[in-house]
């Protein structure tokens, strides 16, 4: 398979770093794996690299790989201006005067009713199974929001995980970016759009801006978690 082939050789070149991300699978992913592999299977059966969910909620759920809240439906981030609940760290962000900025949960159940209609943030702590499907179809509503140049499922897959974590608009602007760039091809990801940032580069957690947890993002759950799941689907 092309796209295992290609970040395969990402992950070796990589692995002389902190060896435990590439090999250690936190305790609690053994309970929700054959759930989210199910849910996958349902919703999203045509992605190309199904392992990568689980890469994804580790990277969204773990401070580190065996704190307690890792791989855990009741893993949040709050703080006066944003919260982040669950596997995924559904997201919802209000402005200085107190208004709600955005908010993915009422989102993505006004487009996906069908399927998020029991889905609130009142009970979002007791339905991993609503997390792991609000999970999938927000990043398969991002995949496919993509435009069909971006025919490479190694790059499709690197901008719908920065989608993910930044939104898919700030993709489309770093794409208009890096296509009026020398030398950059908006439909490649990596060594192209990957060196083009059109978000903060303010600090804002751990010495790191917006752009650079955006970018961080993408390695970290593409080139070194995701190869520990692959044999586990």
């Amino acid at each position: 398979m092309k796209i295992l082939s290609l970040l395969l050789l990402s992950f070796i070149s990589s692995s002389v770093f902190a060896v435990s991300i590439y090999t250690y699978i936190p305790i609690k992913a053994k309970t929700y794996l054959p759930l989210l592999y199910e849910q996958q299977e349902k919703i999203f059966p045509e992605h190309p690299l199904p392992p990568y969910f689980a890469a994804l909620i580790e990277q969204e759920s773990c401070i580190h790989l065996k704190h307690r809240r890792c791989w855990d439906p009741t893993s949040e981030l709050k703080t006066k201006r944003e919260q982040g609940v669950g596997l995924g760290q559904i997201t919802r962000t209000w402005r200085k005067d107190g208004s709600k900025r955005f908010d993915t949960l009422e989102e993505l159940r006004r487009k996906h009713i069908d399927q998020l209609r029991e889905l609130t943030w009142g009970n979002i702590k007791k339905r991993p199974d609503l997390q792991i499907r609000a999970i999938i179809l927000l990043y398969k509503d991002n995949w496919y929001k993509l435009p069909h140049q971006v025919k490479d499922p190694v790059d499709r897959l690197a901008m719908v995980d920065m989608a993910y974590n930044a939104g898919i608009g700030r993709v489309f602007k770093d794409r208009r970016v890096c296509g009026l760039k020398k030398n950059c091809d908006p439909n490649r990801y990596w060594d192209n759009m990957e060196k083009v940032c059109t978000a903060s580069t303010k600090i804002l957690y751990g010495n790191m801006s917006a752009c650079d947890i955006m970018k961080h993002h993408v390695r970290q759950t593409l080139l070194r978690r995701l190869f520990k799941y692959v044999d586990k689907y």
